[in-house]
C-alpha cells in the first residue's frame, strides 16, 4: 500500500472519523463526500487550496487519481485517510482560509476586467456582462442585496443552482458577492449576523453537493486561497492582468462567474453606502 503526505490541509476541514465516497475525479481535484454530506477535496499542488481541501504534490495526485475509482469508499480516522490501495496522512500544516477585513477595493478591478472575453455561464463574455445594463436577474439580485443590507432577512433561493457547471454559475457569482461582503468592513458584521443562504435542508434541494459546500463555507467567511490572494492584492492596488488570467482558468466558467460577482458587489456596495436610491 502506498502512503502519501499532504503539503497542507485547510484549517476548516473536519478530520473527525467517517467514511467517504469518491464522487468525482478531475485533473485538479478529487471530490470525496462523507456519509453526512460533507465535502473533502484532494487538490493538485499549484491550483490553490479550498476550505475543504488537502493539498497534494502533483506526482502523488496522479498516483491517487489512477488508484481511485468513482464510487470507491475511503475511511478517515486519526491515522489518516485510507483506501484499499493507498493512505494519506493528516499531519500537515493547517492553513486558515478565513477572509480578513480589507481596505475598499479600488476600481482597478474594472480596469483589469476590461477586455476579458472569457465567457460567464449566464451573461456572455465577462467584459460585456460588467458593462451592459443590468439584466432582470442581476437587477433582482441587486434589490435583494440592498434589502438584506438594511437588516431584513431575504430569500436568495431564486439565485442558487442556476446555470452550467459542477458549481452552477449563479452559485459562483454568489461566492464572489459573499467574498466582497466579508472583506468590506462596512458589511462584514452583517455577514456574521445574517446569512444570505437558506437552511441546509433547502440548500440541499437547490444545488449539488460540491457547490453547496463552497456556498456554506463562503457564508461563514472561508474562501479558496486563490480568491483570498486575489482580493488581498486588489485591496493593495497590486492586482495584475496575469493574476486575473490565472483566476479565469478555474473551471470552465467558475473564474469568470466569481469575478462577475465580485465586480457587481463592489459597485452595489458602493451605491448602497453612498446613499443612492437603492430601490430605483
Amino acid at each position: 500500500m502506498s502512503s502519501y503526505v499532504p503539503l497542507a490541509i485547510s484549517q476548516s476541514l473536519s478530520l473527525r472519523p467517517t467514511s467517504l465516497r469518491c464522487i468525482g475525479i478531475f485533473g485538479k481535484a478529487i471530490n470525496l463526500l462523507t456519509t453526512d454530506d460533507r465535502l473533502l477535496v484532494l487538490q493538485r499542488y499549484g491550483h490553490g487550496l479550498s476550505p475543504m481541501g488537502m493539498l497534494i504534490r502533483g506526482t502523488d495526485f496522479n498516483a491517487i487519481a489512477q488508484a481511485l475509482g468513482r464510487d470507491d469508499t475511503l475511511r478517515l480516522c486519526s491515522s489518516g485517510l485510507h483506501h484499499r490501495r493507498f493512505s494519506i496522512g493528516v499531519t500537515a500544516r493547517r492553513i486558515s482560509l478565513t477572509m480578513p477585513p480589507l481596505t475598499l477595493l479600488p476600481h482597478c478591478l474594472d480596469r483589469l476586467l476590461a477586455g476579458q472575453s472569457h465567457a460567464t455561464g449566464l451573461f456572455g463574455p465577462l467584459e460585456q456582462a460588467i458593462k451592459q445594463p443590468l439584466s432582470p436577474w442581476l437587477h433582482d439580485l441587486r434589490q435583494h442585496l440592498f434589502h438584506w443590507l438594511t437588516g431584513h432577512p431575504c430569500d436568495f433561493t431564486p439565485f442558487i443552482g442556476l446555470g452550467p457547471g459542477l458549481t452552477p454559475s449563479s452559485d459562483d457569482m454568489l461566492i464572489g458577492v459573499m467574498a466582497l461582503l466579508h472583506s468590506d468592513r462596512r458589511s462584514r458584521s452583517r455577514m456574521q449576523q445574517l446569512s444570505l443562504l437558506p437552511p441546509s435542508c433547502t440548500l440541499r434541494r437547490l444545488t449539488a453537493s460540491v457547490s453547496r459546500s463552497y456556498l456554506q463555507h463562503a457564508a461563514a467567511g472561508r474562501f479558496s486561497s486563490t480568491l483570498l490572494s486575489l482580493l488581498q492584492r486588489l485591496a493593495q492596488g497590486r492586482g495584475s492582468h496575469s493574476q486575473i488570467g490565472h483566476f479565469l482558468t478555474l473551471g470552465h466558467y467558475s473564474g469568470a462567474d466569481t469575478l462577475l460577482g465580485l465586480a457587481m458587489a463592489n459597485h452595489w456596495l458602493g451605491d448602497f453606502y453612498q446613499g443612492s436610491d437603492a430601490y430605483a
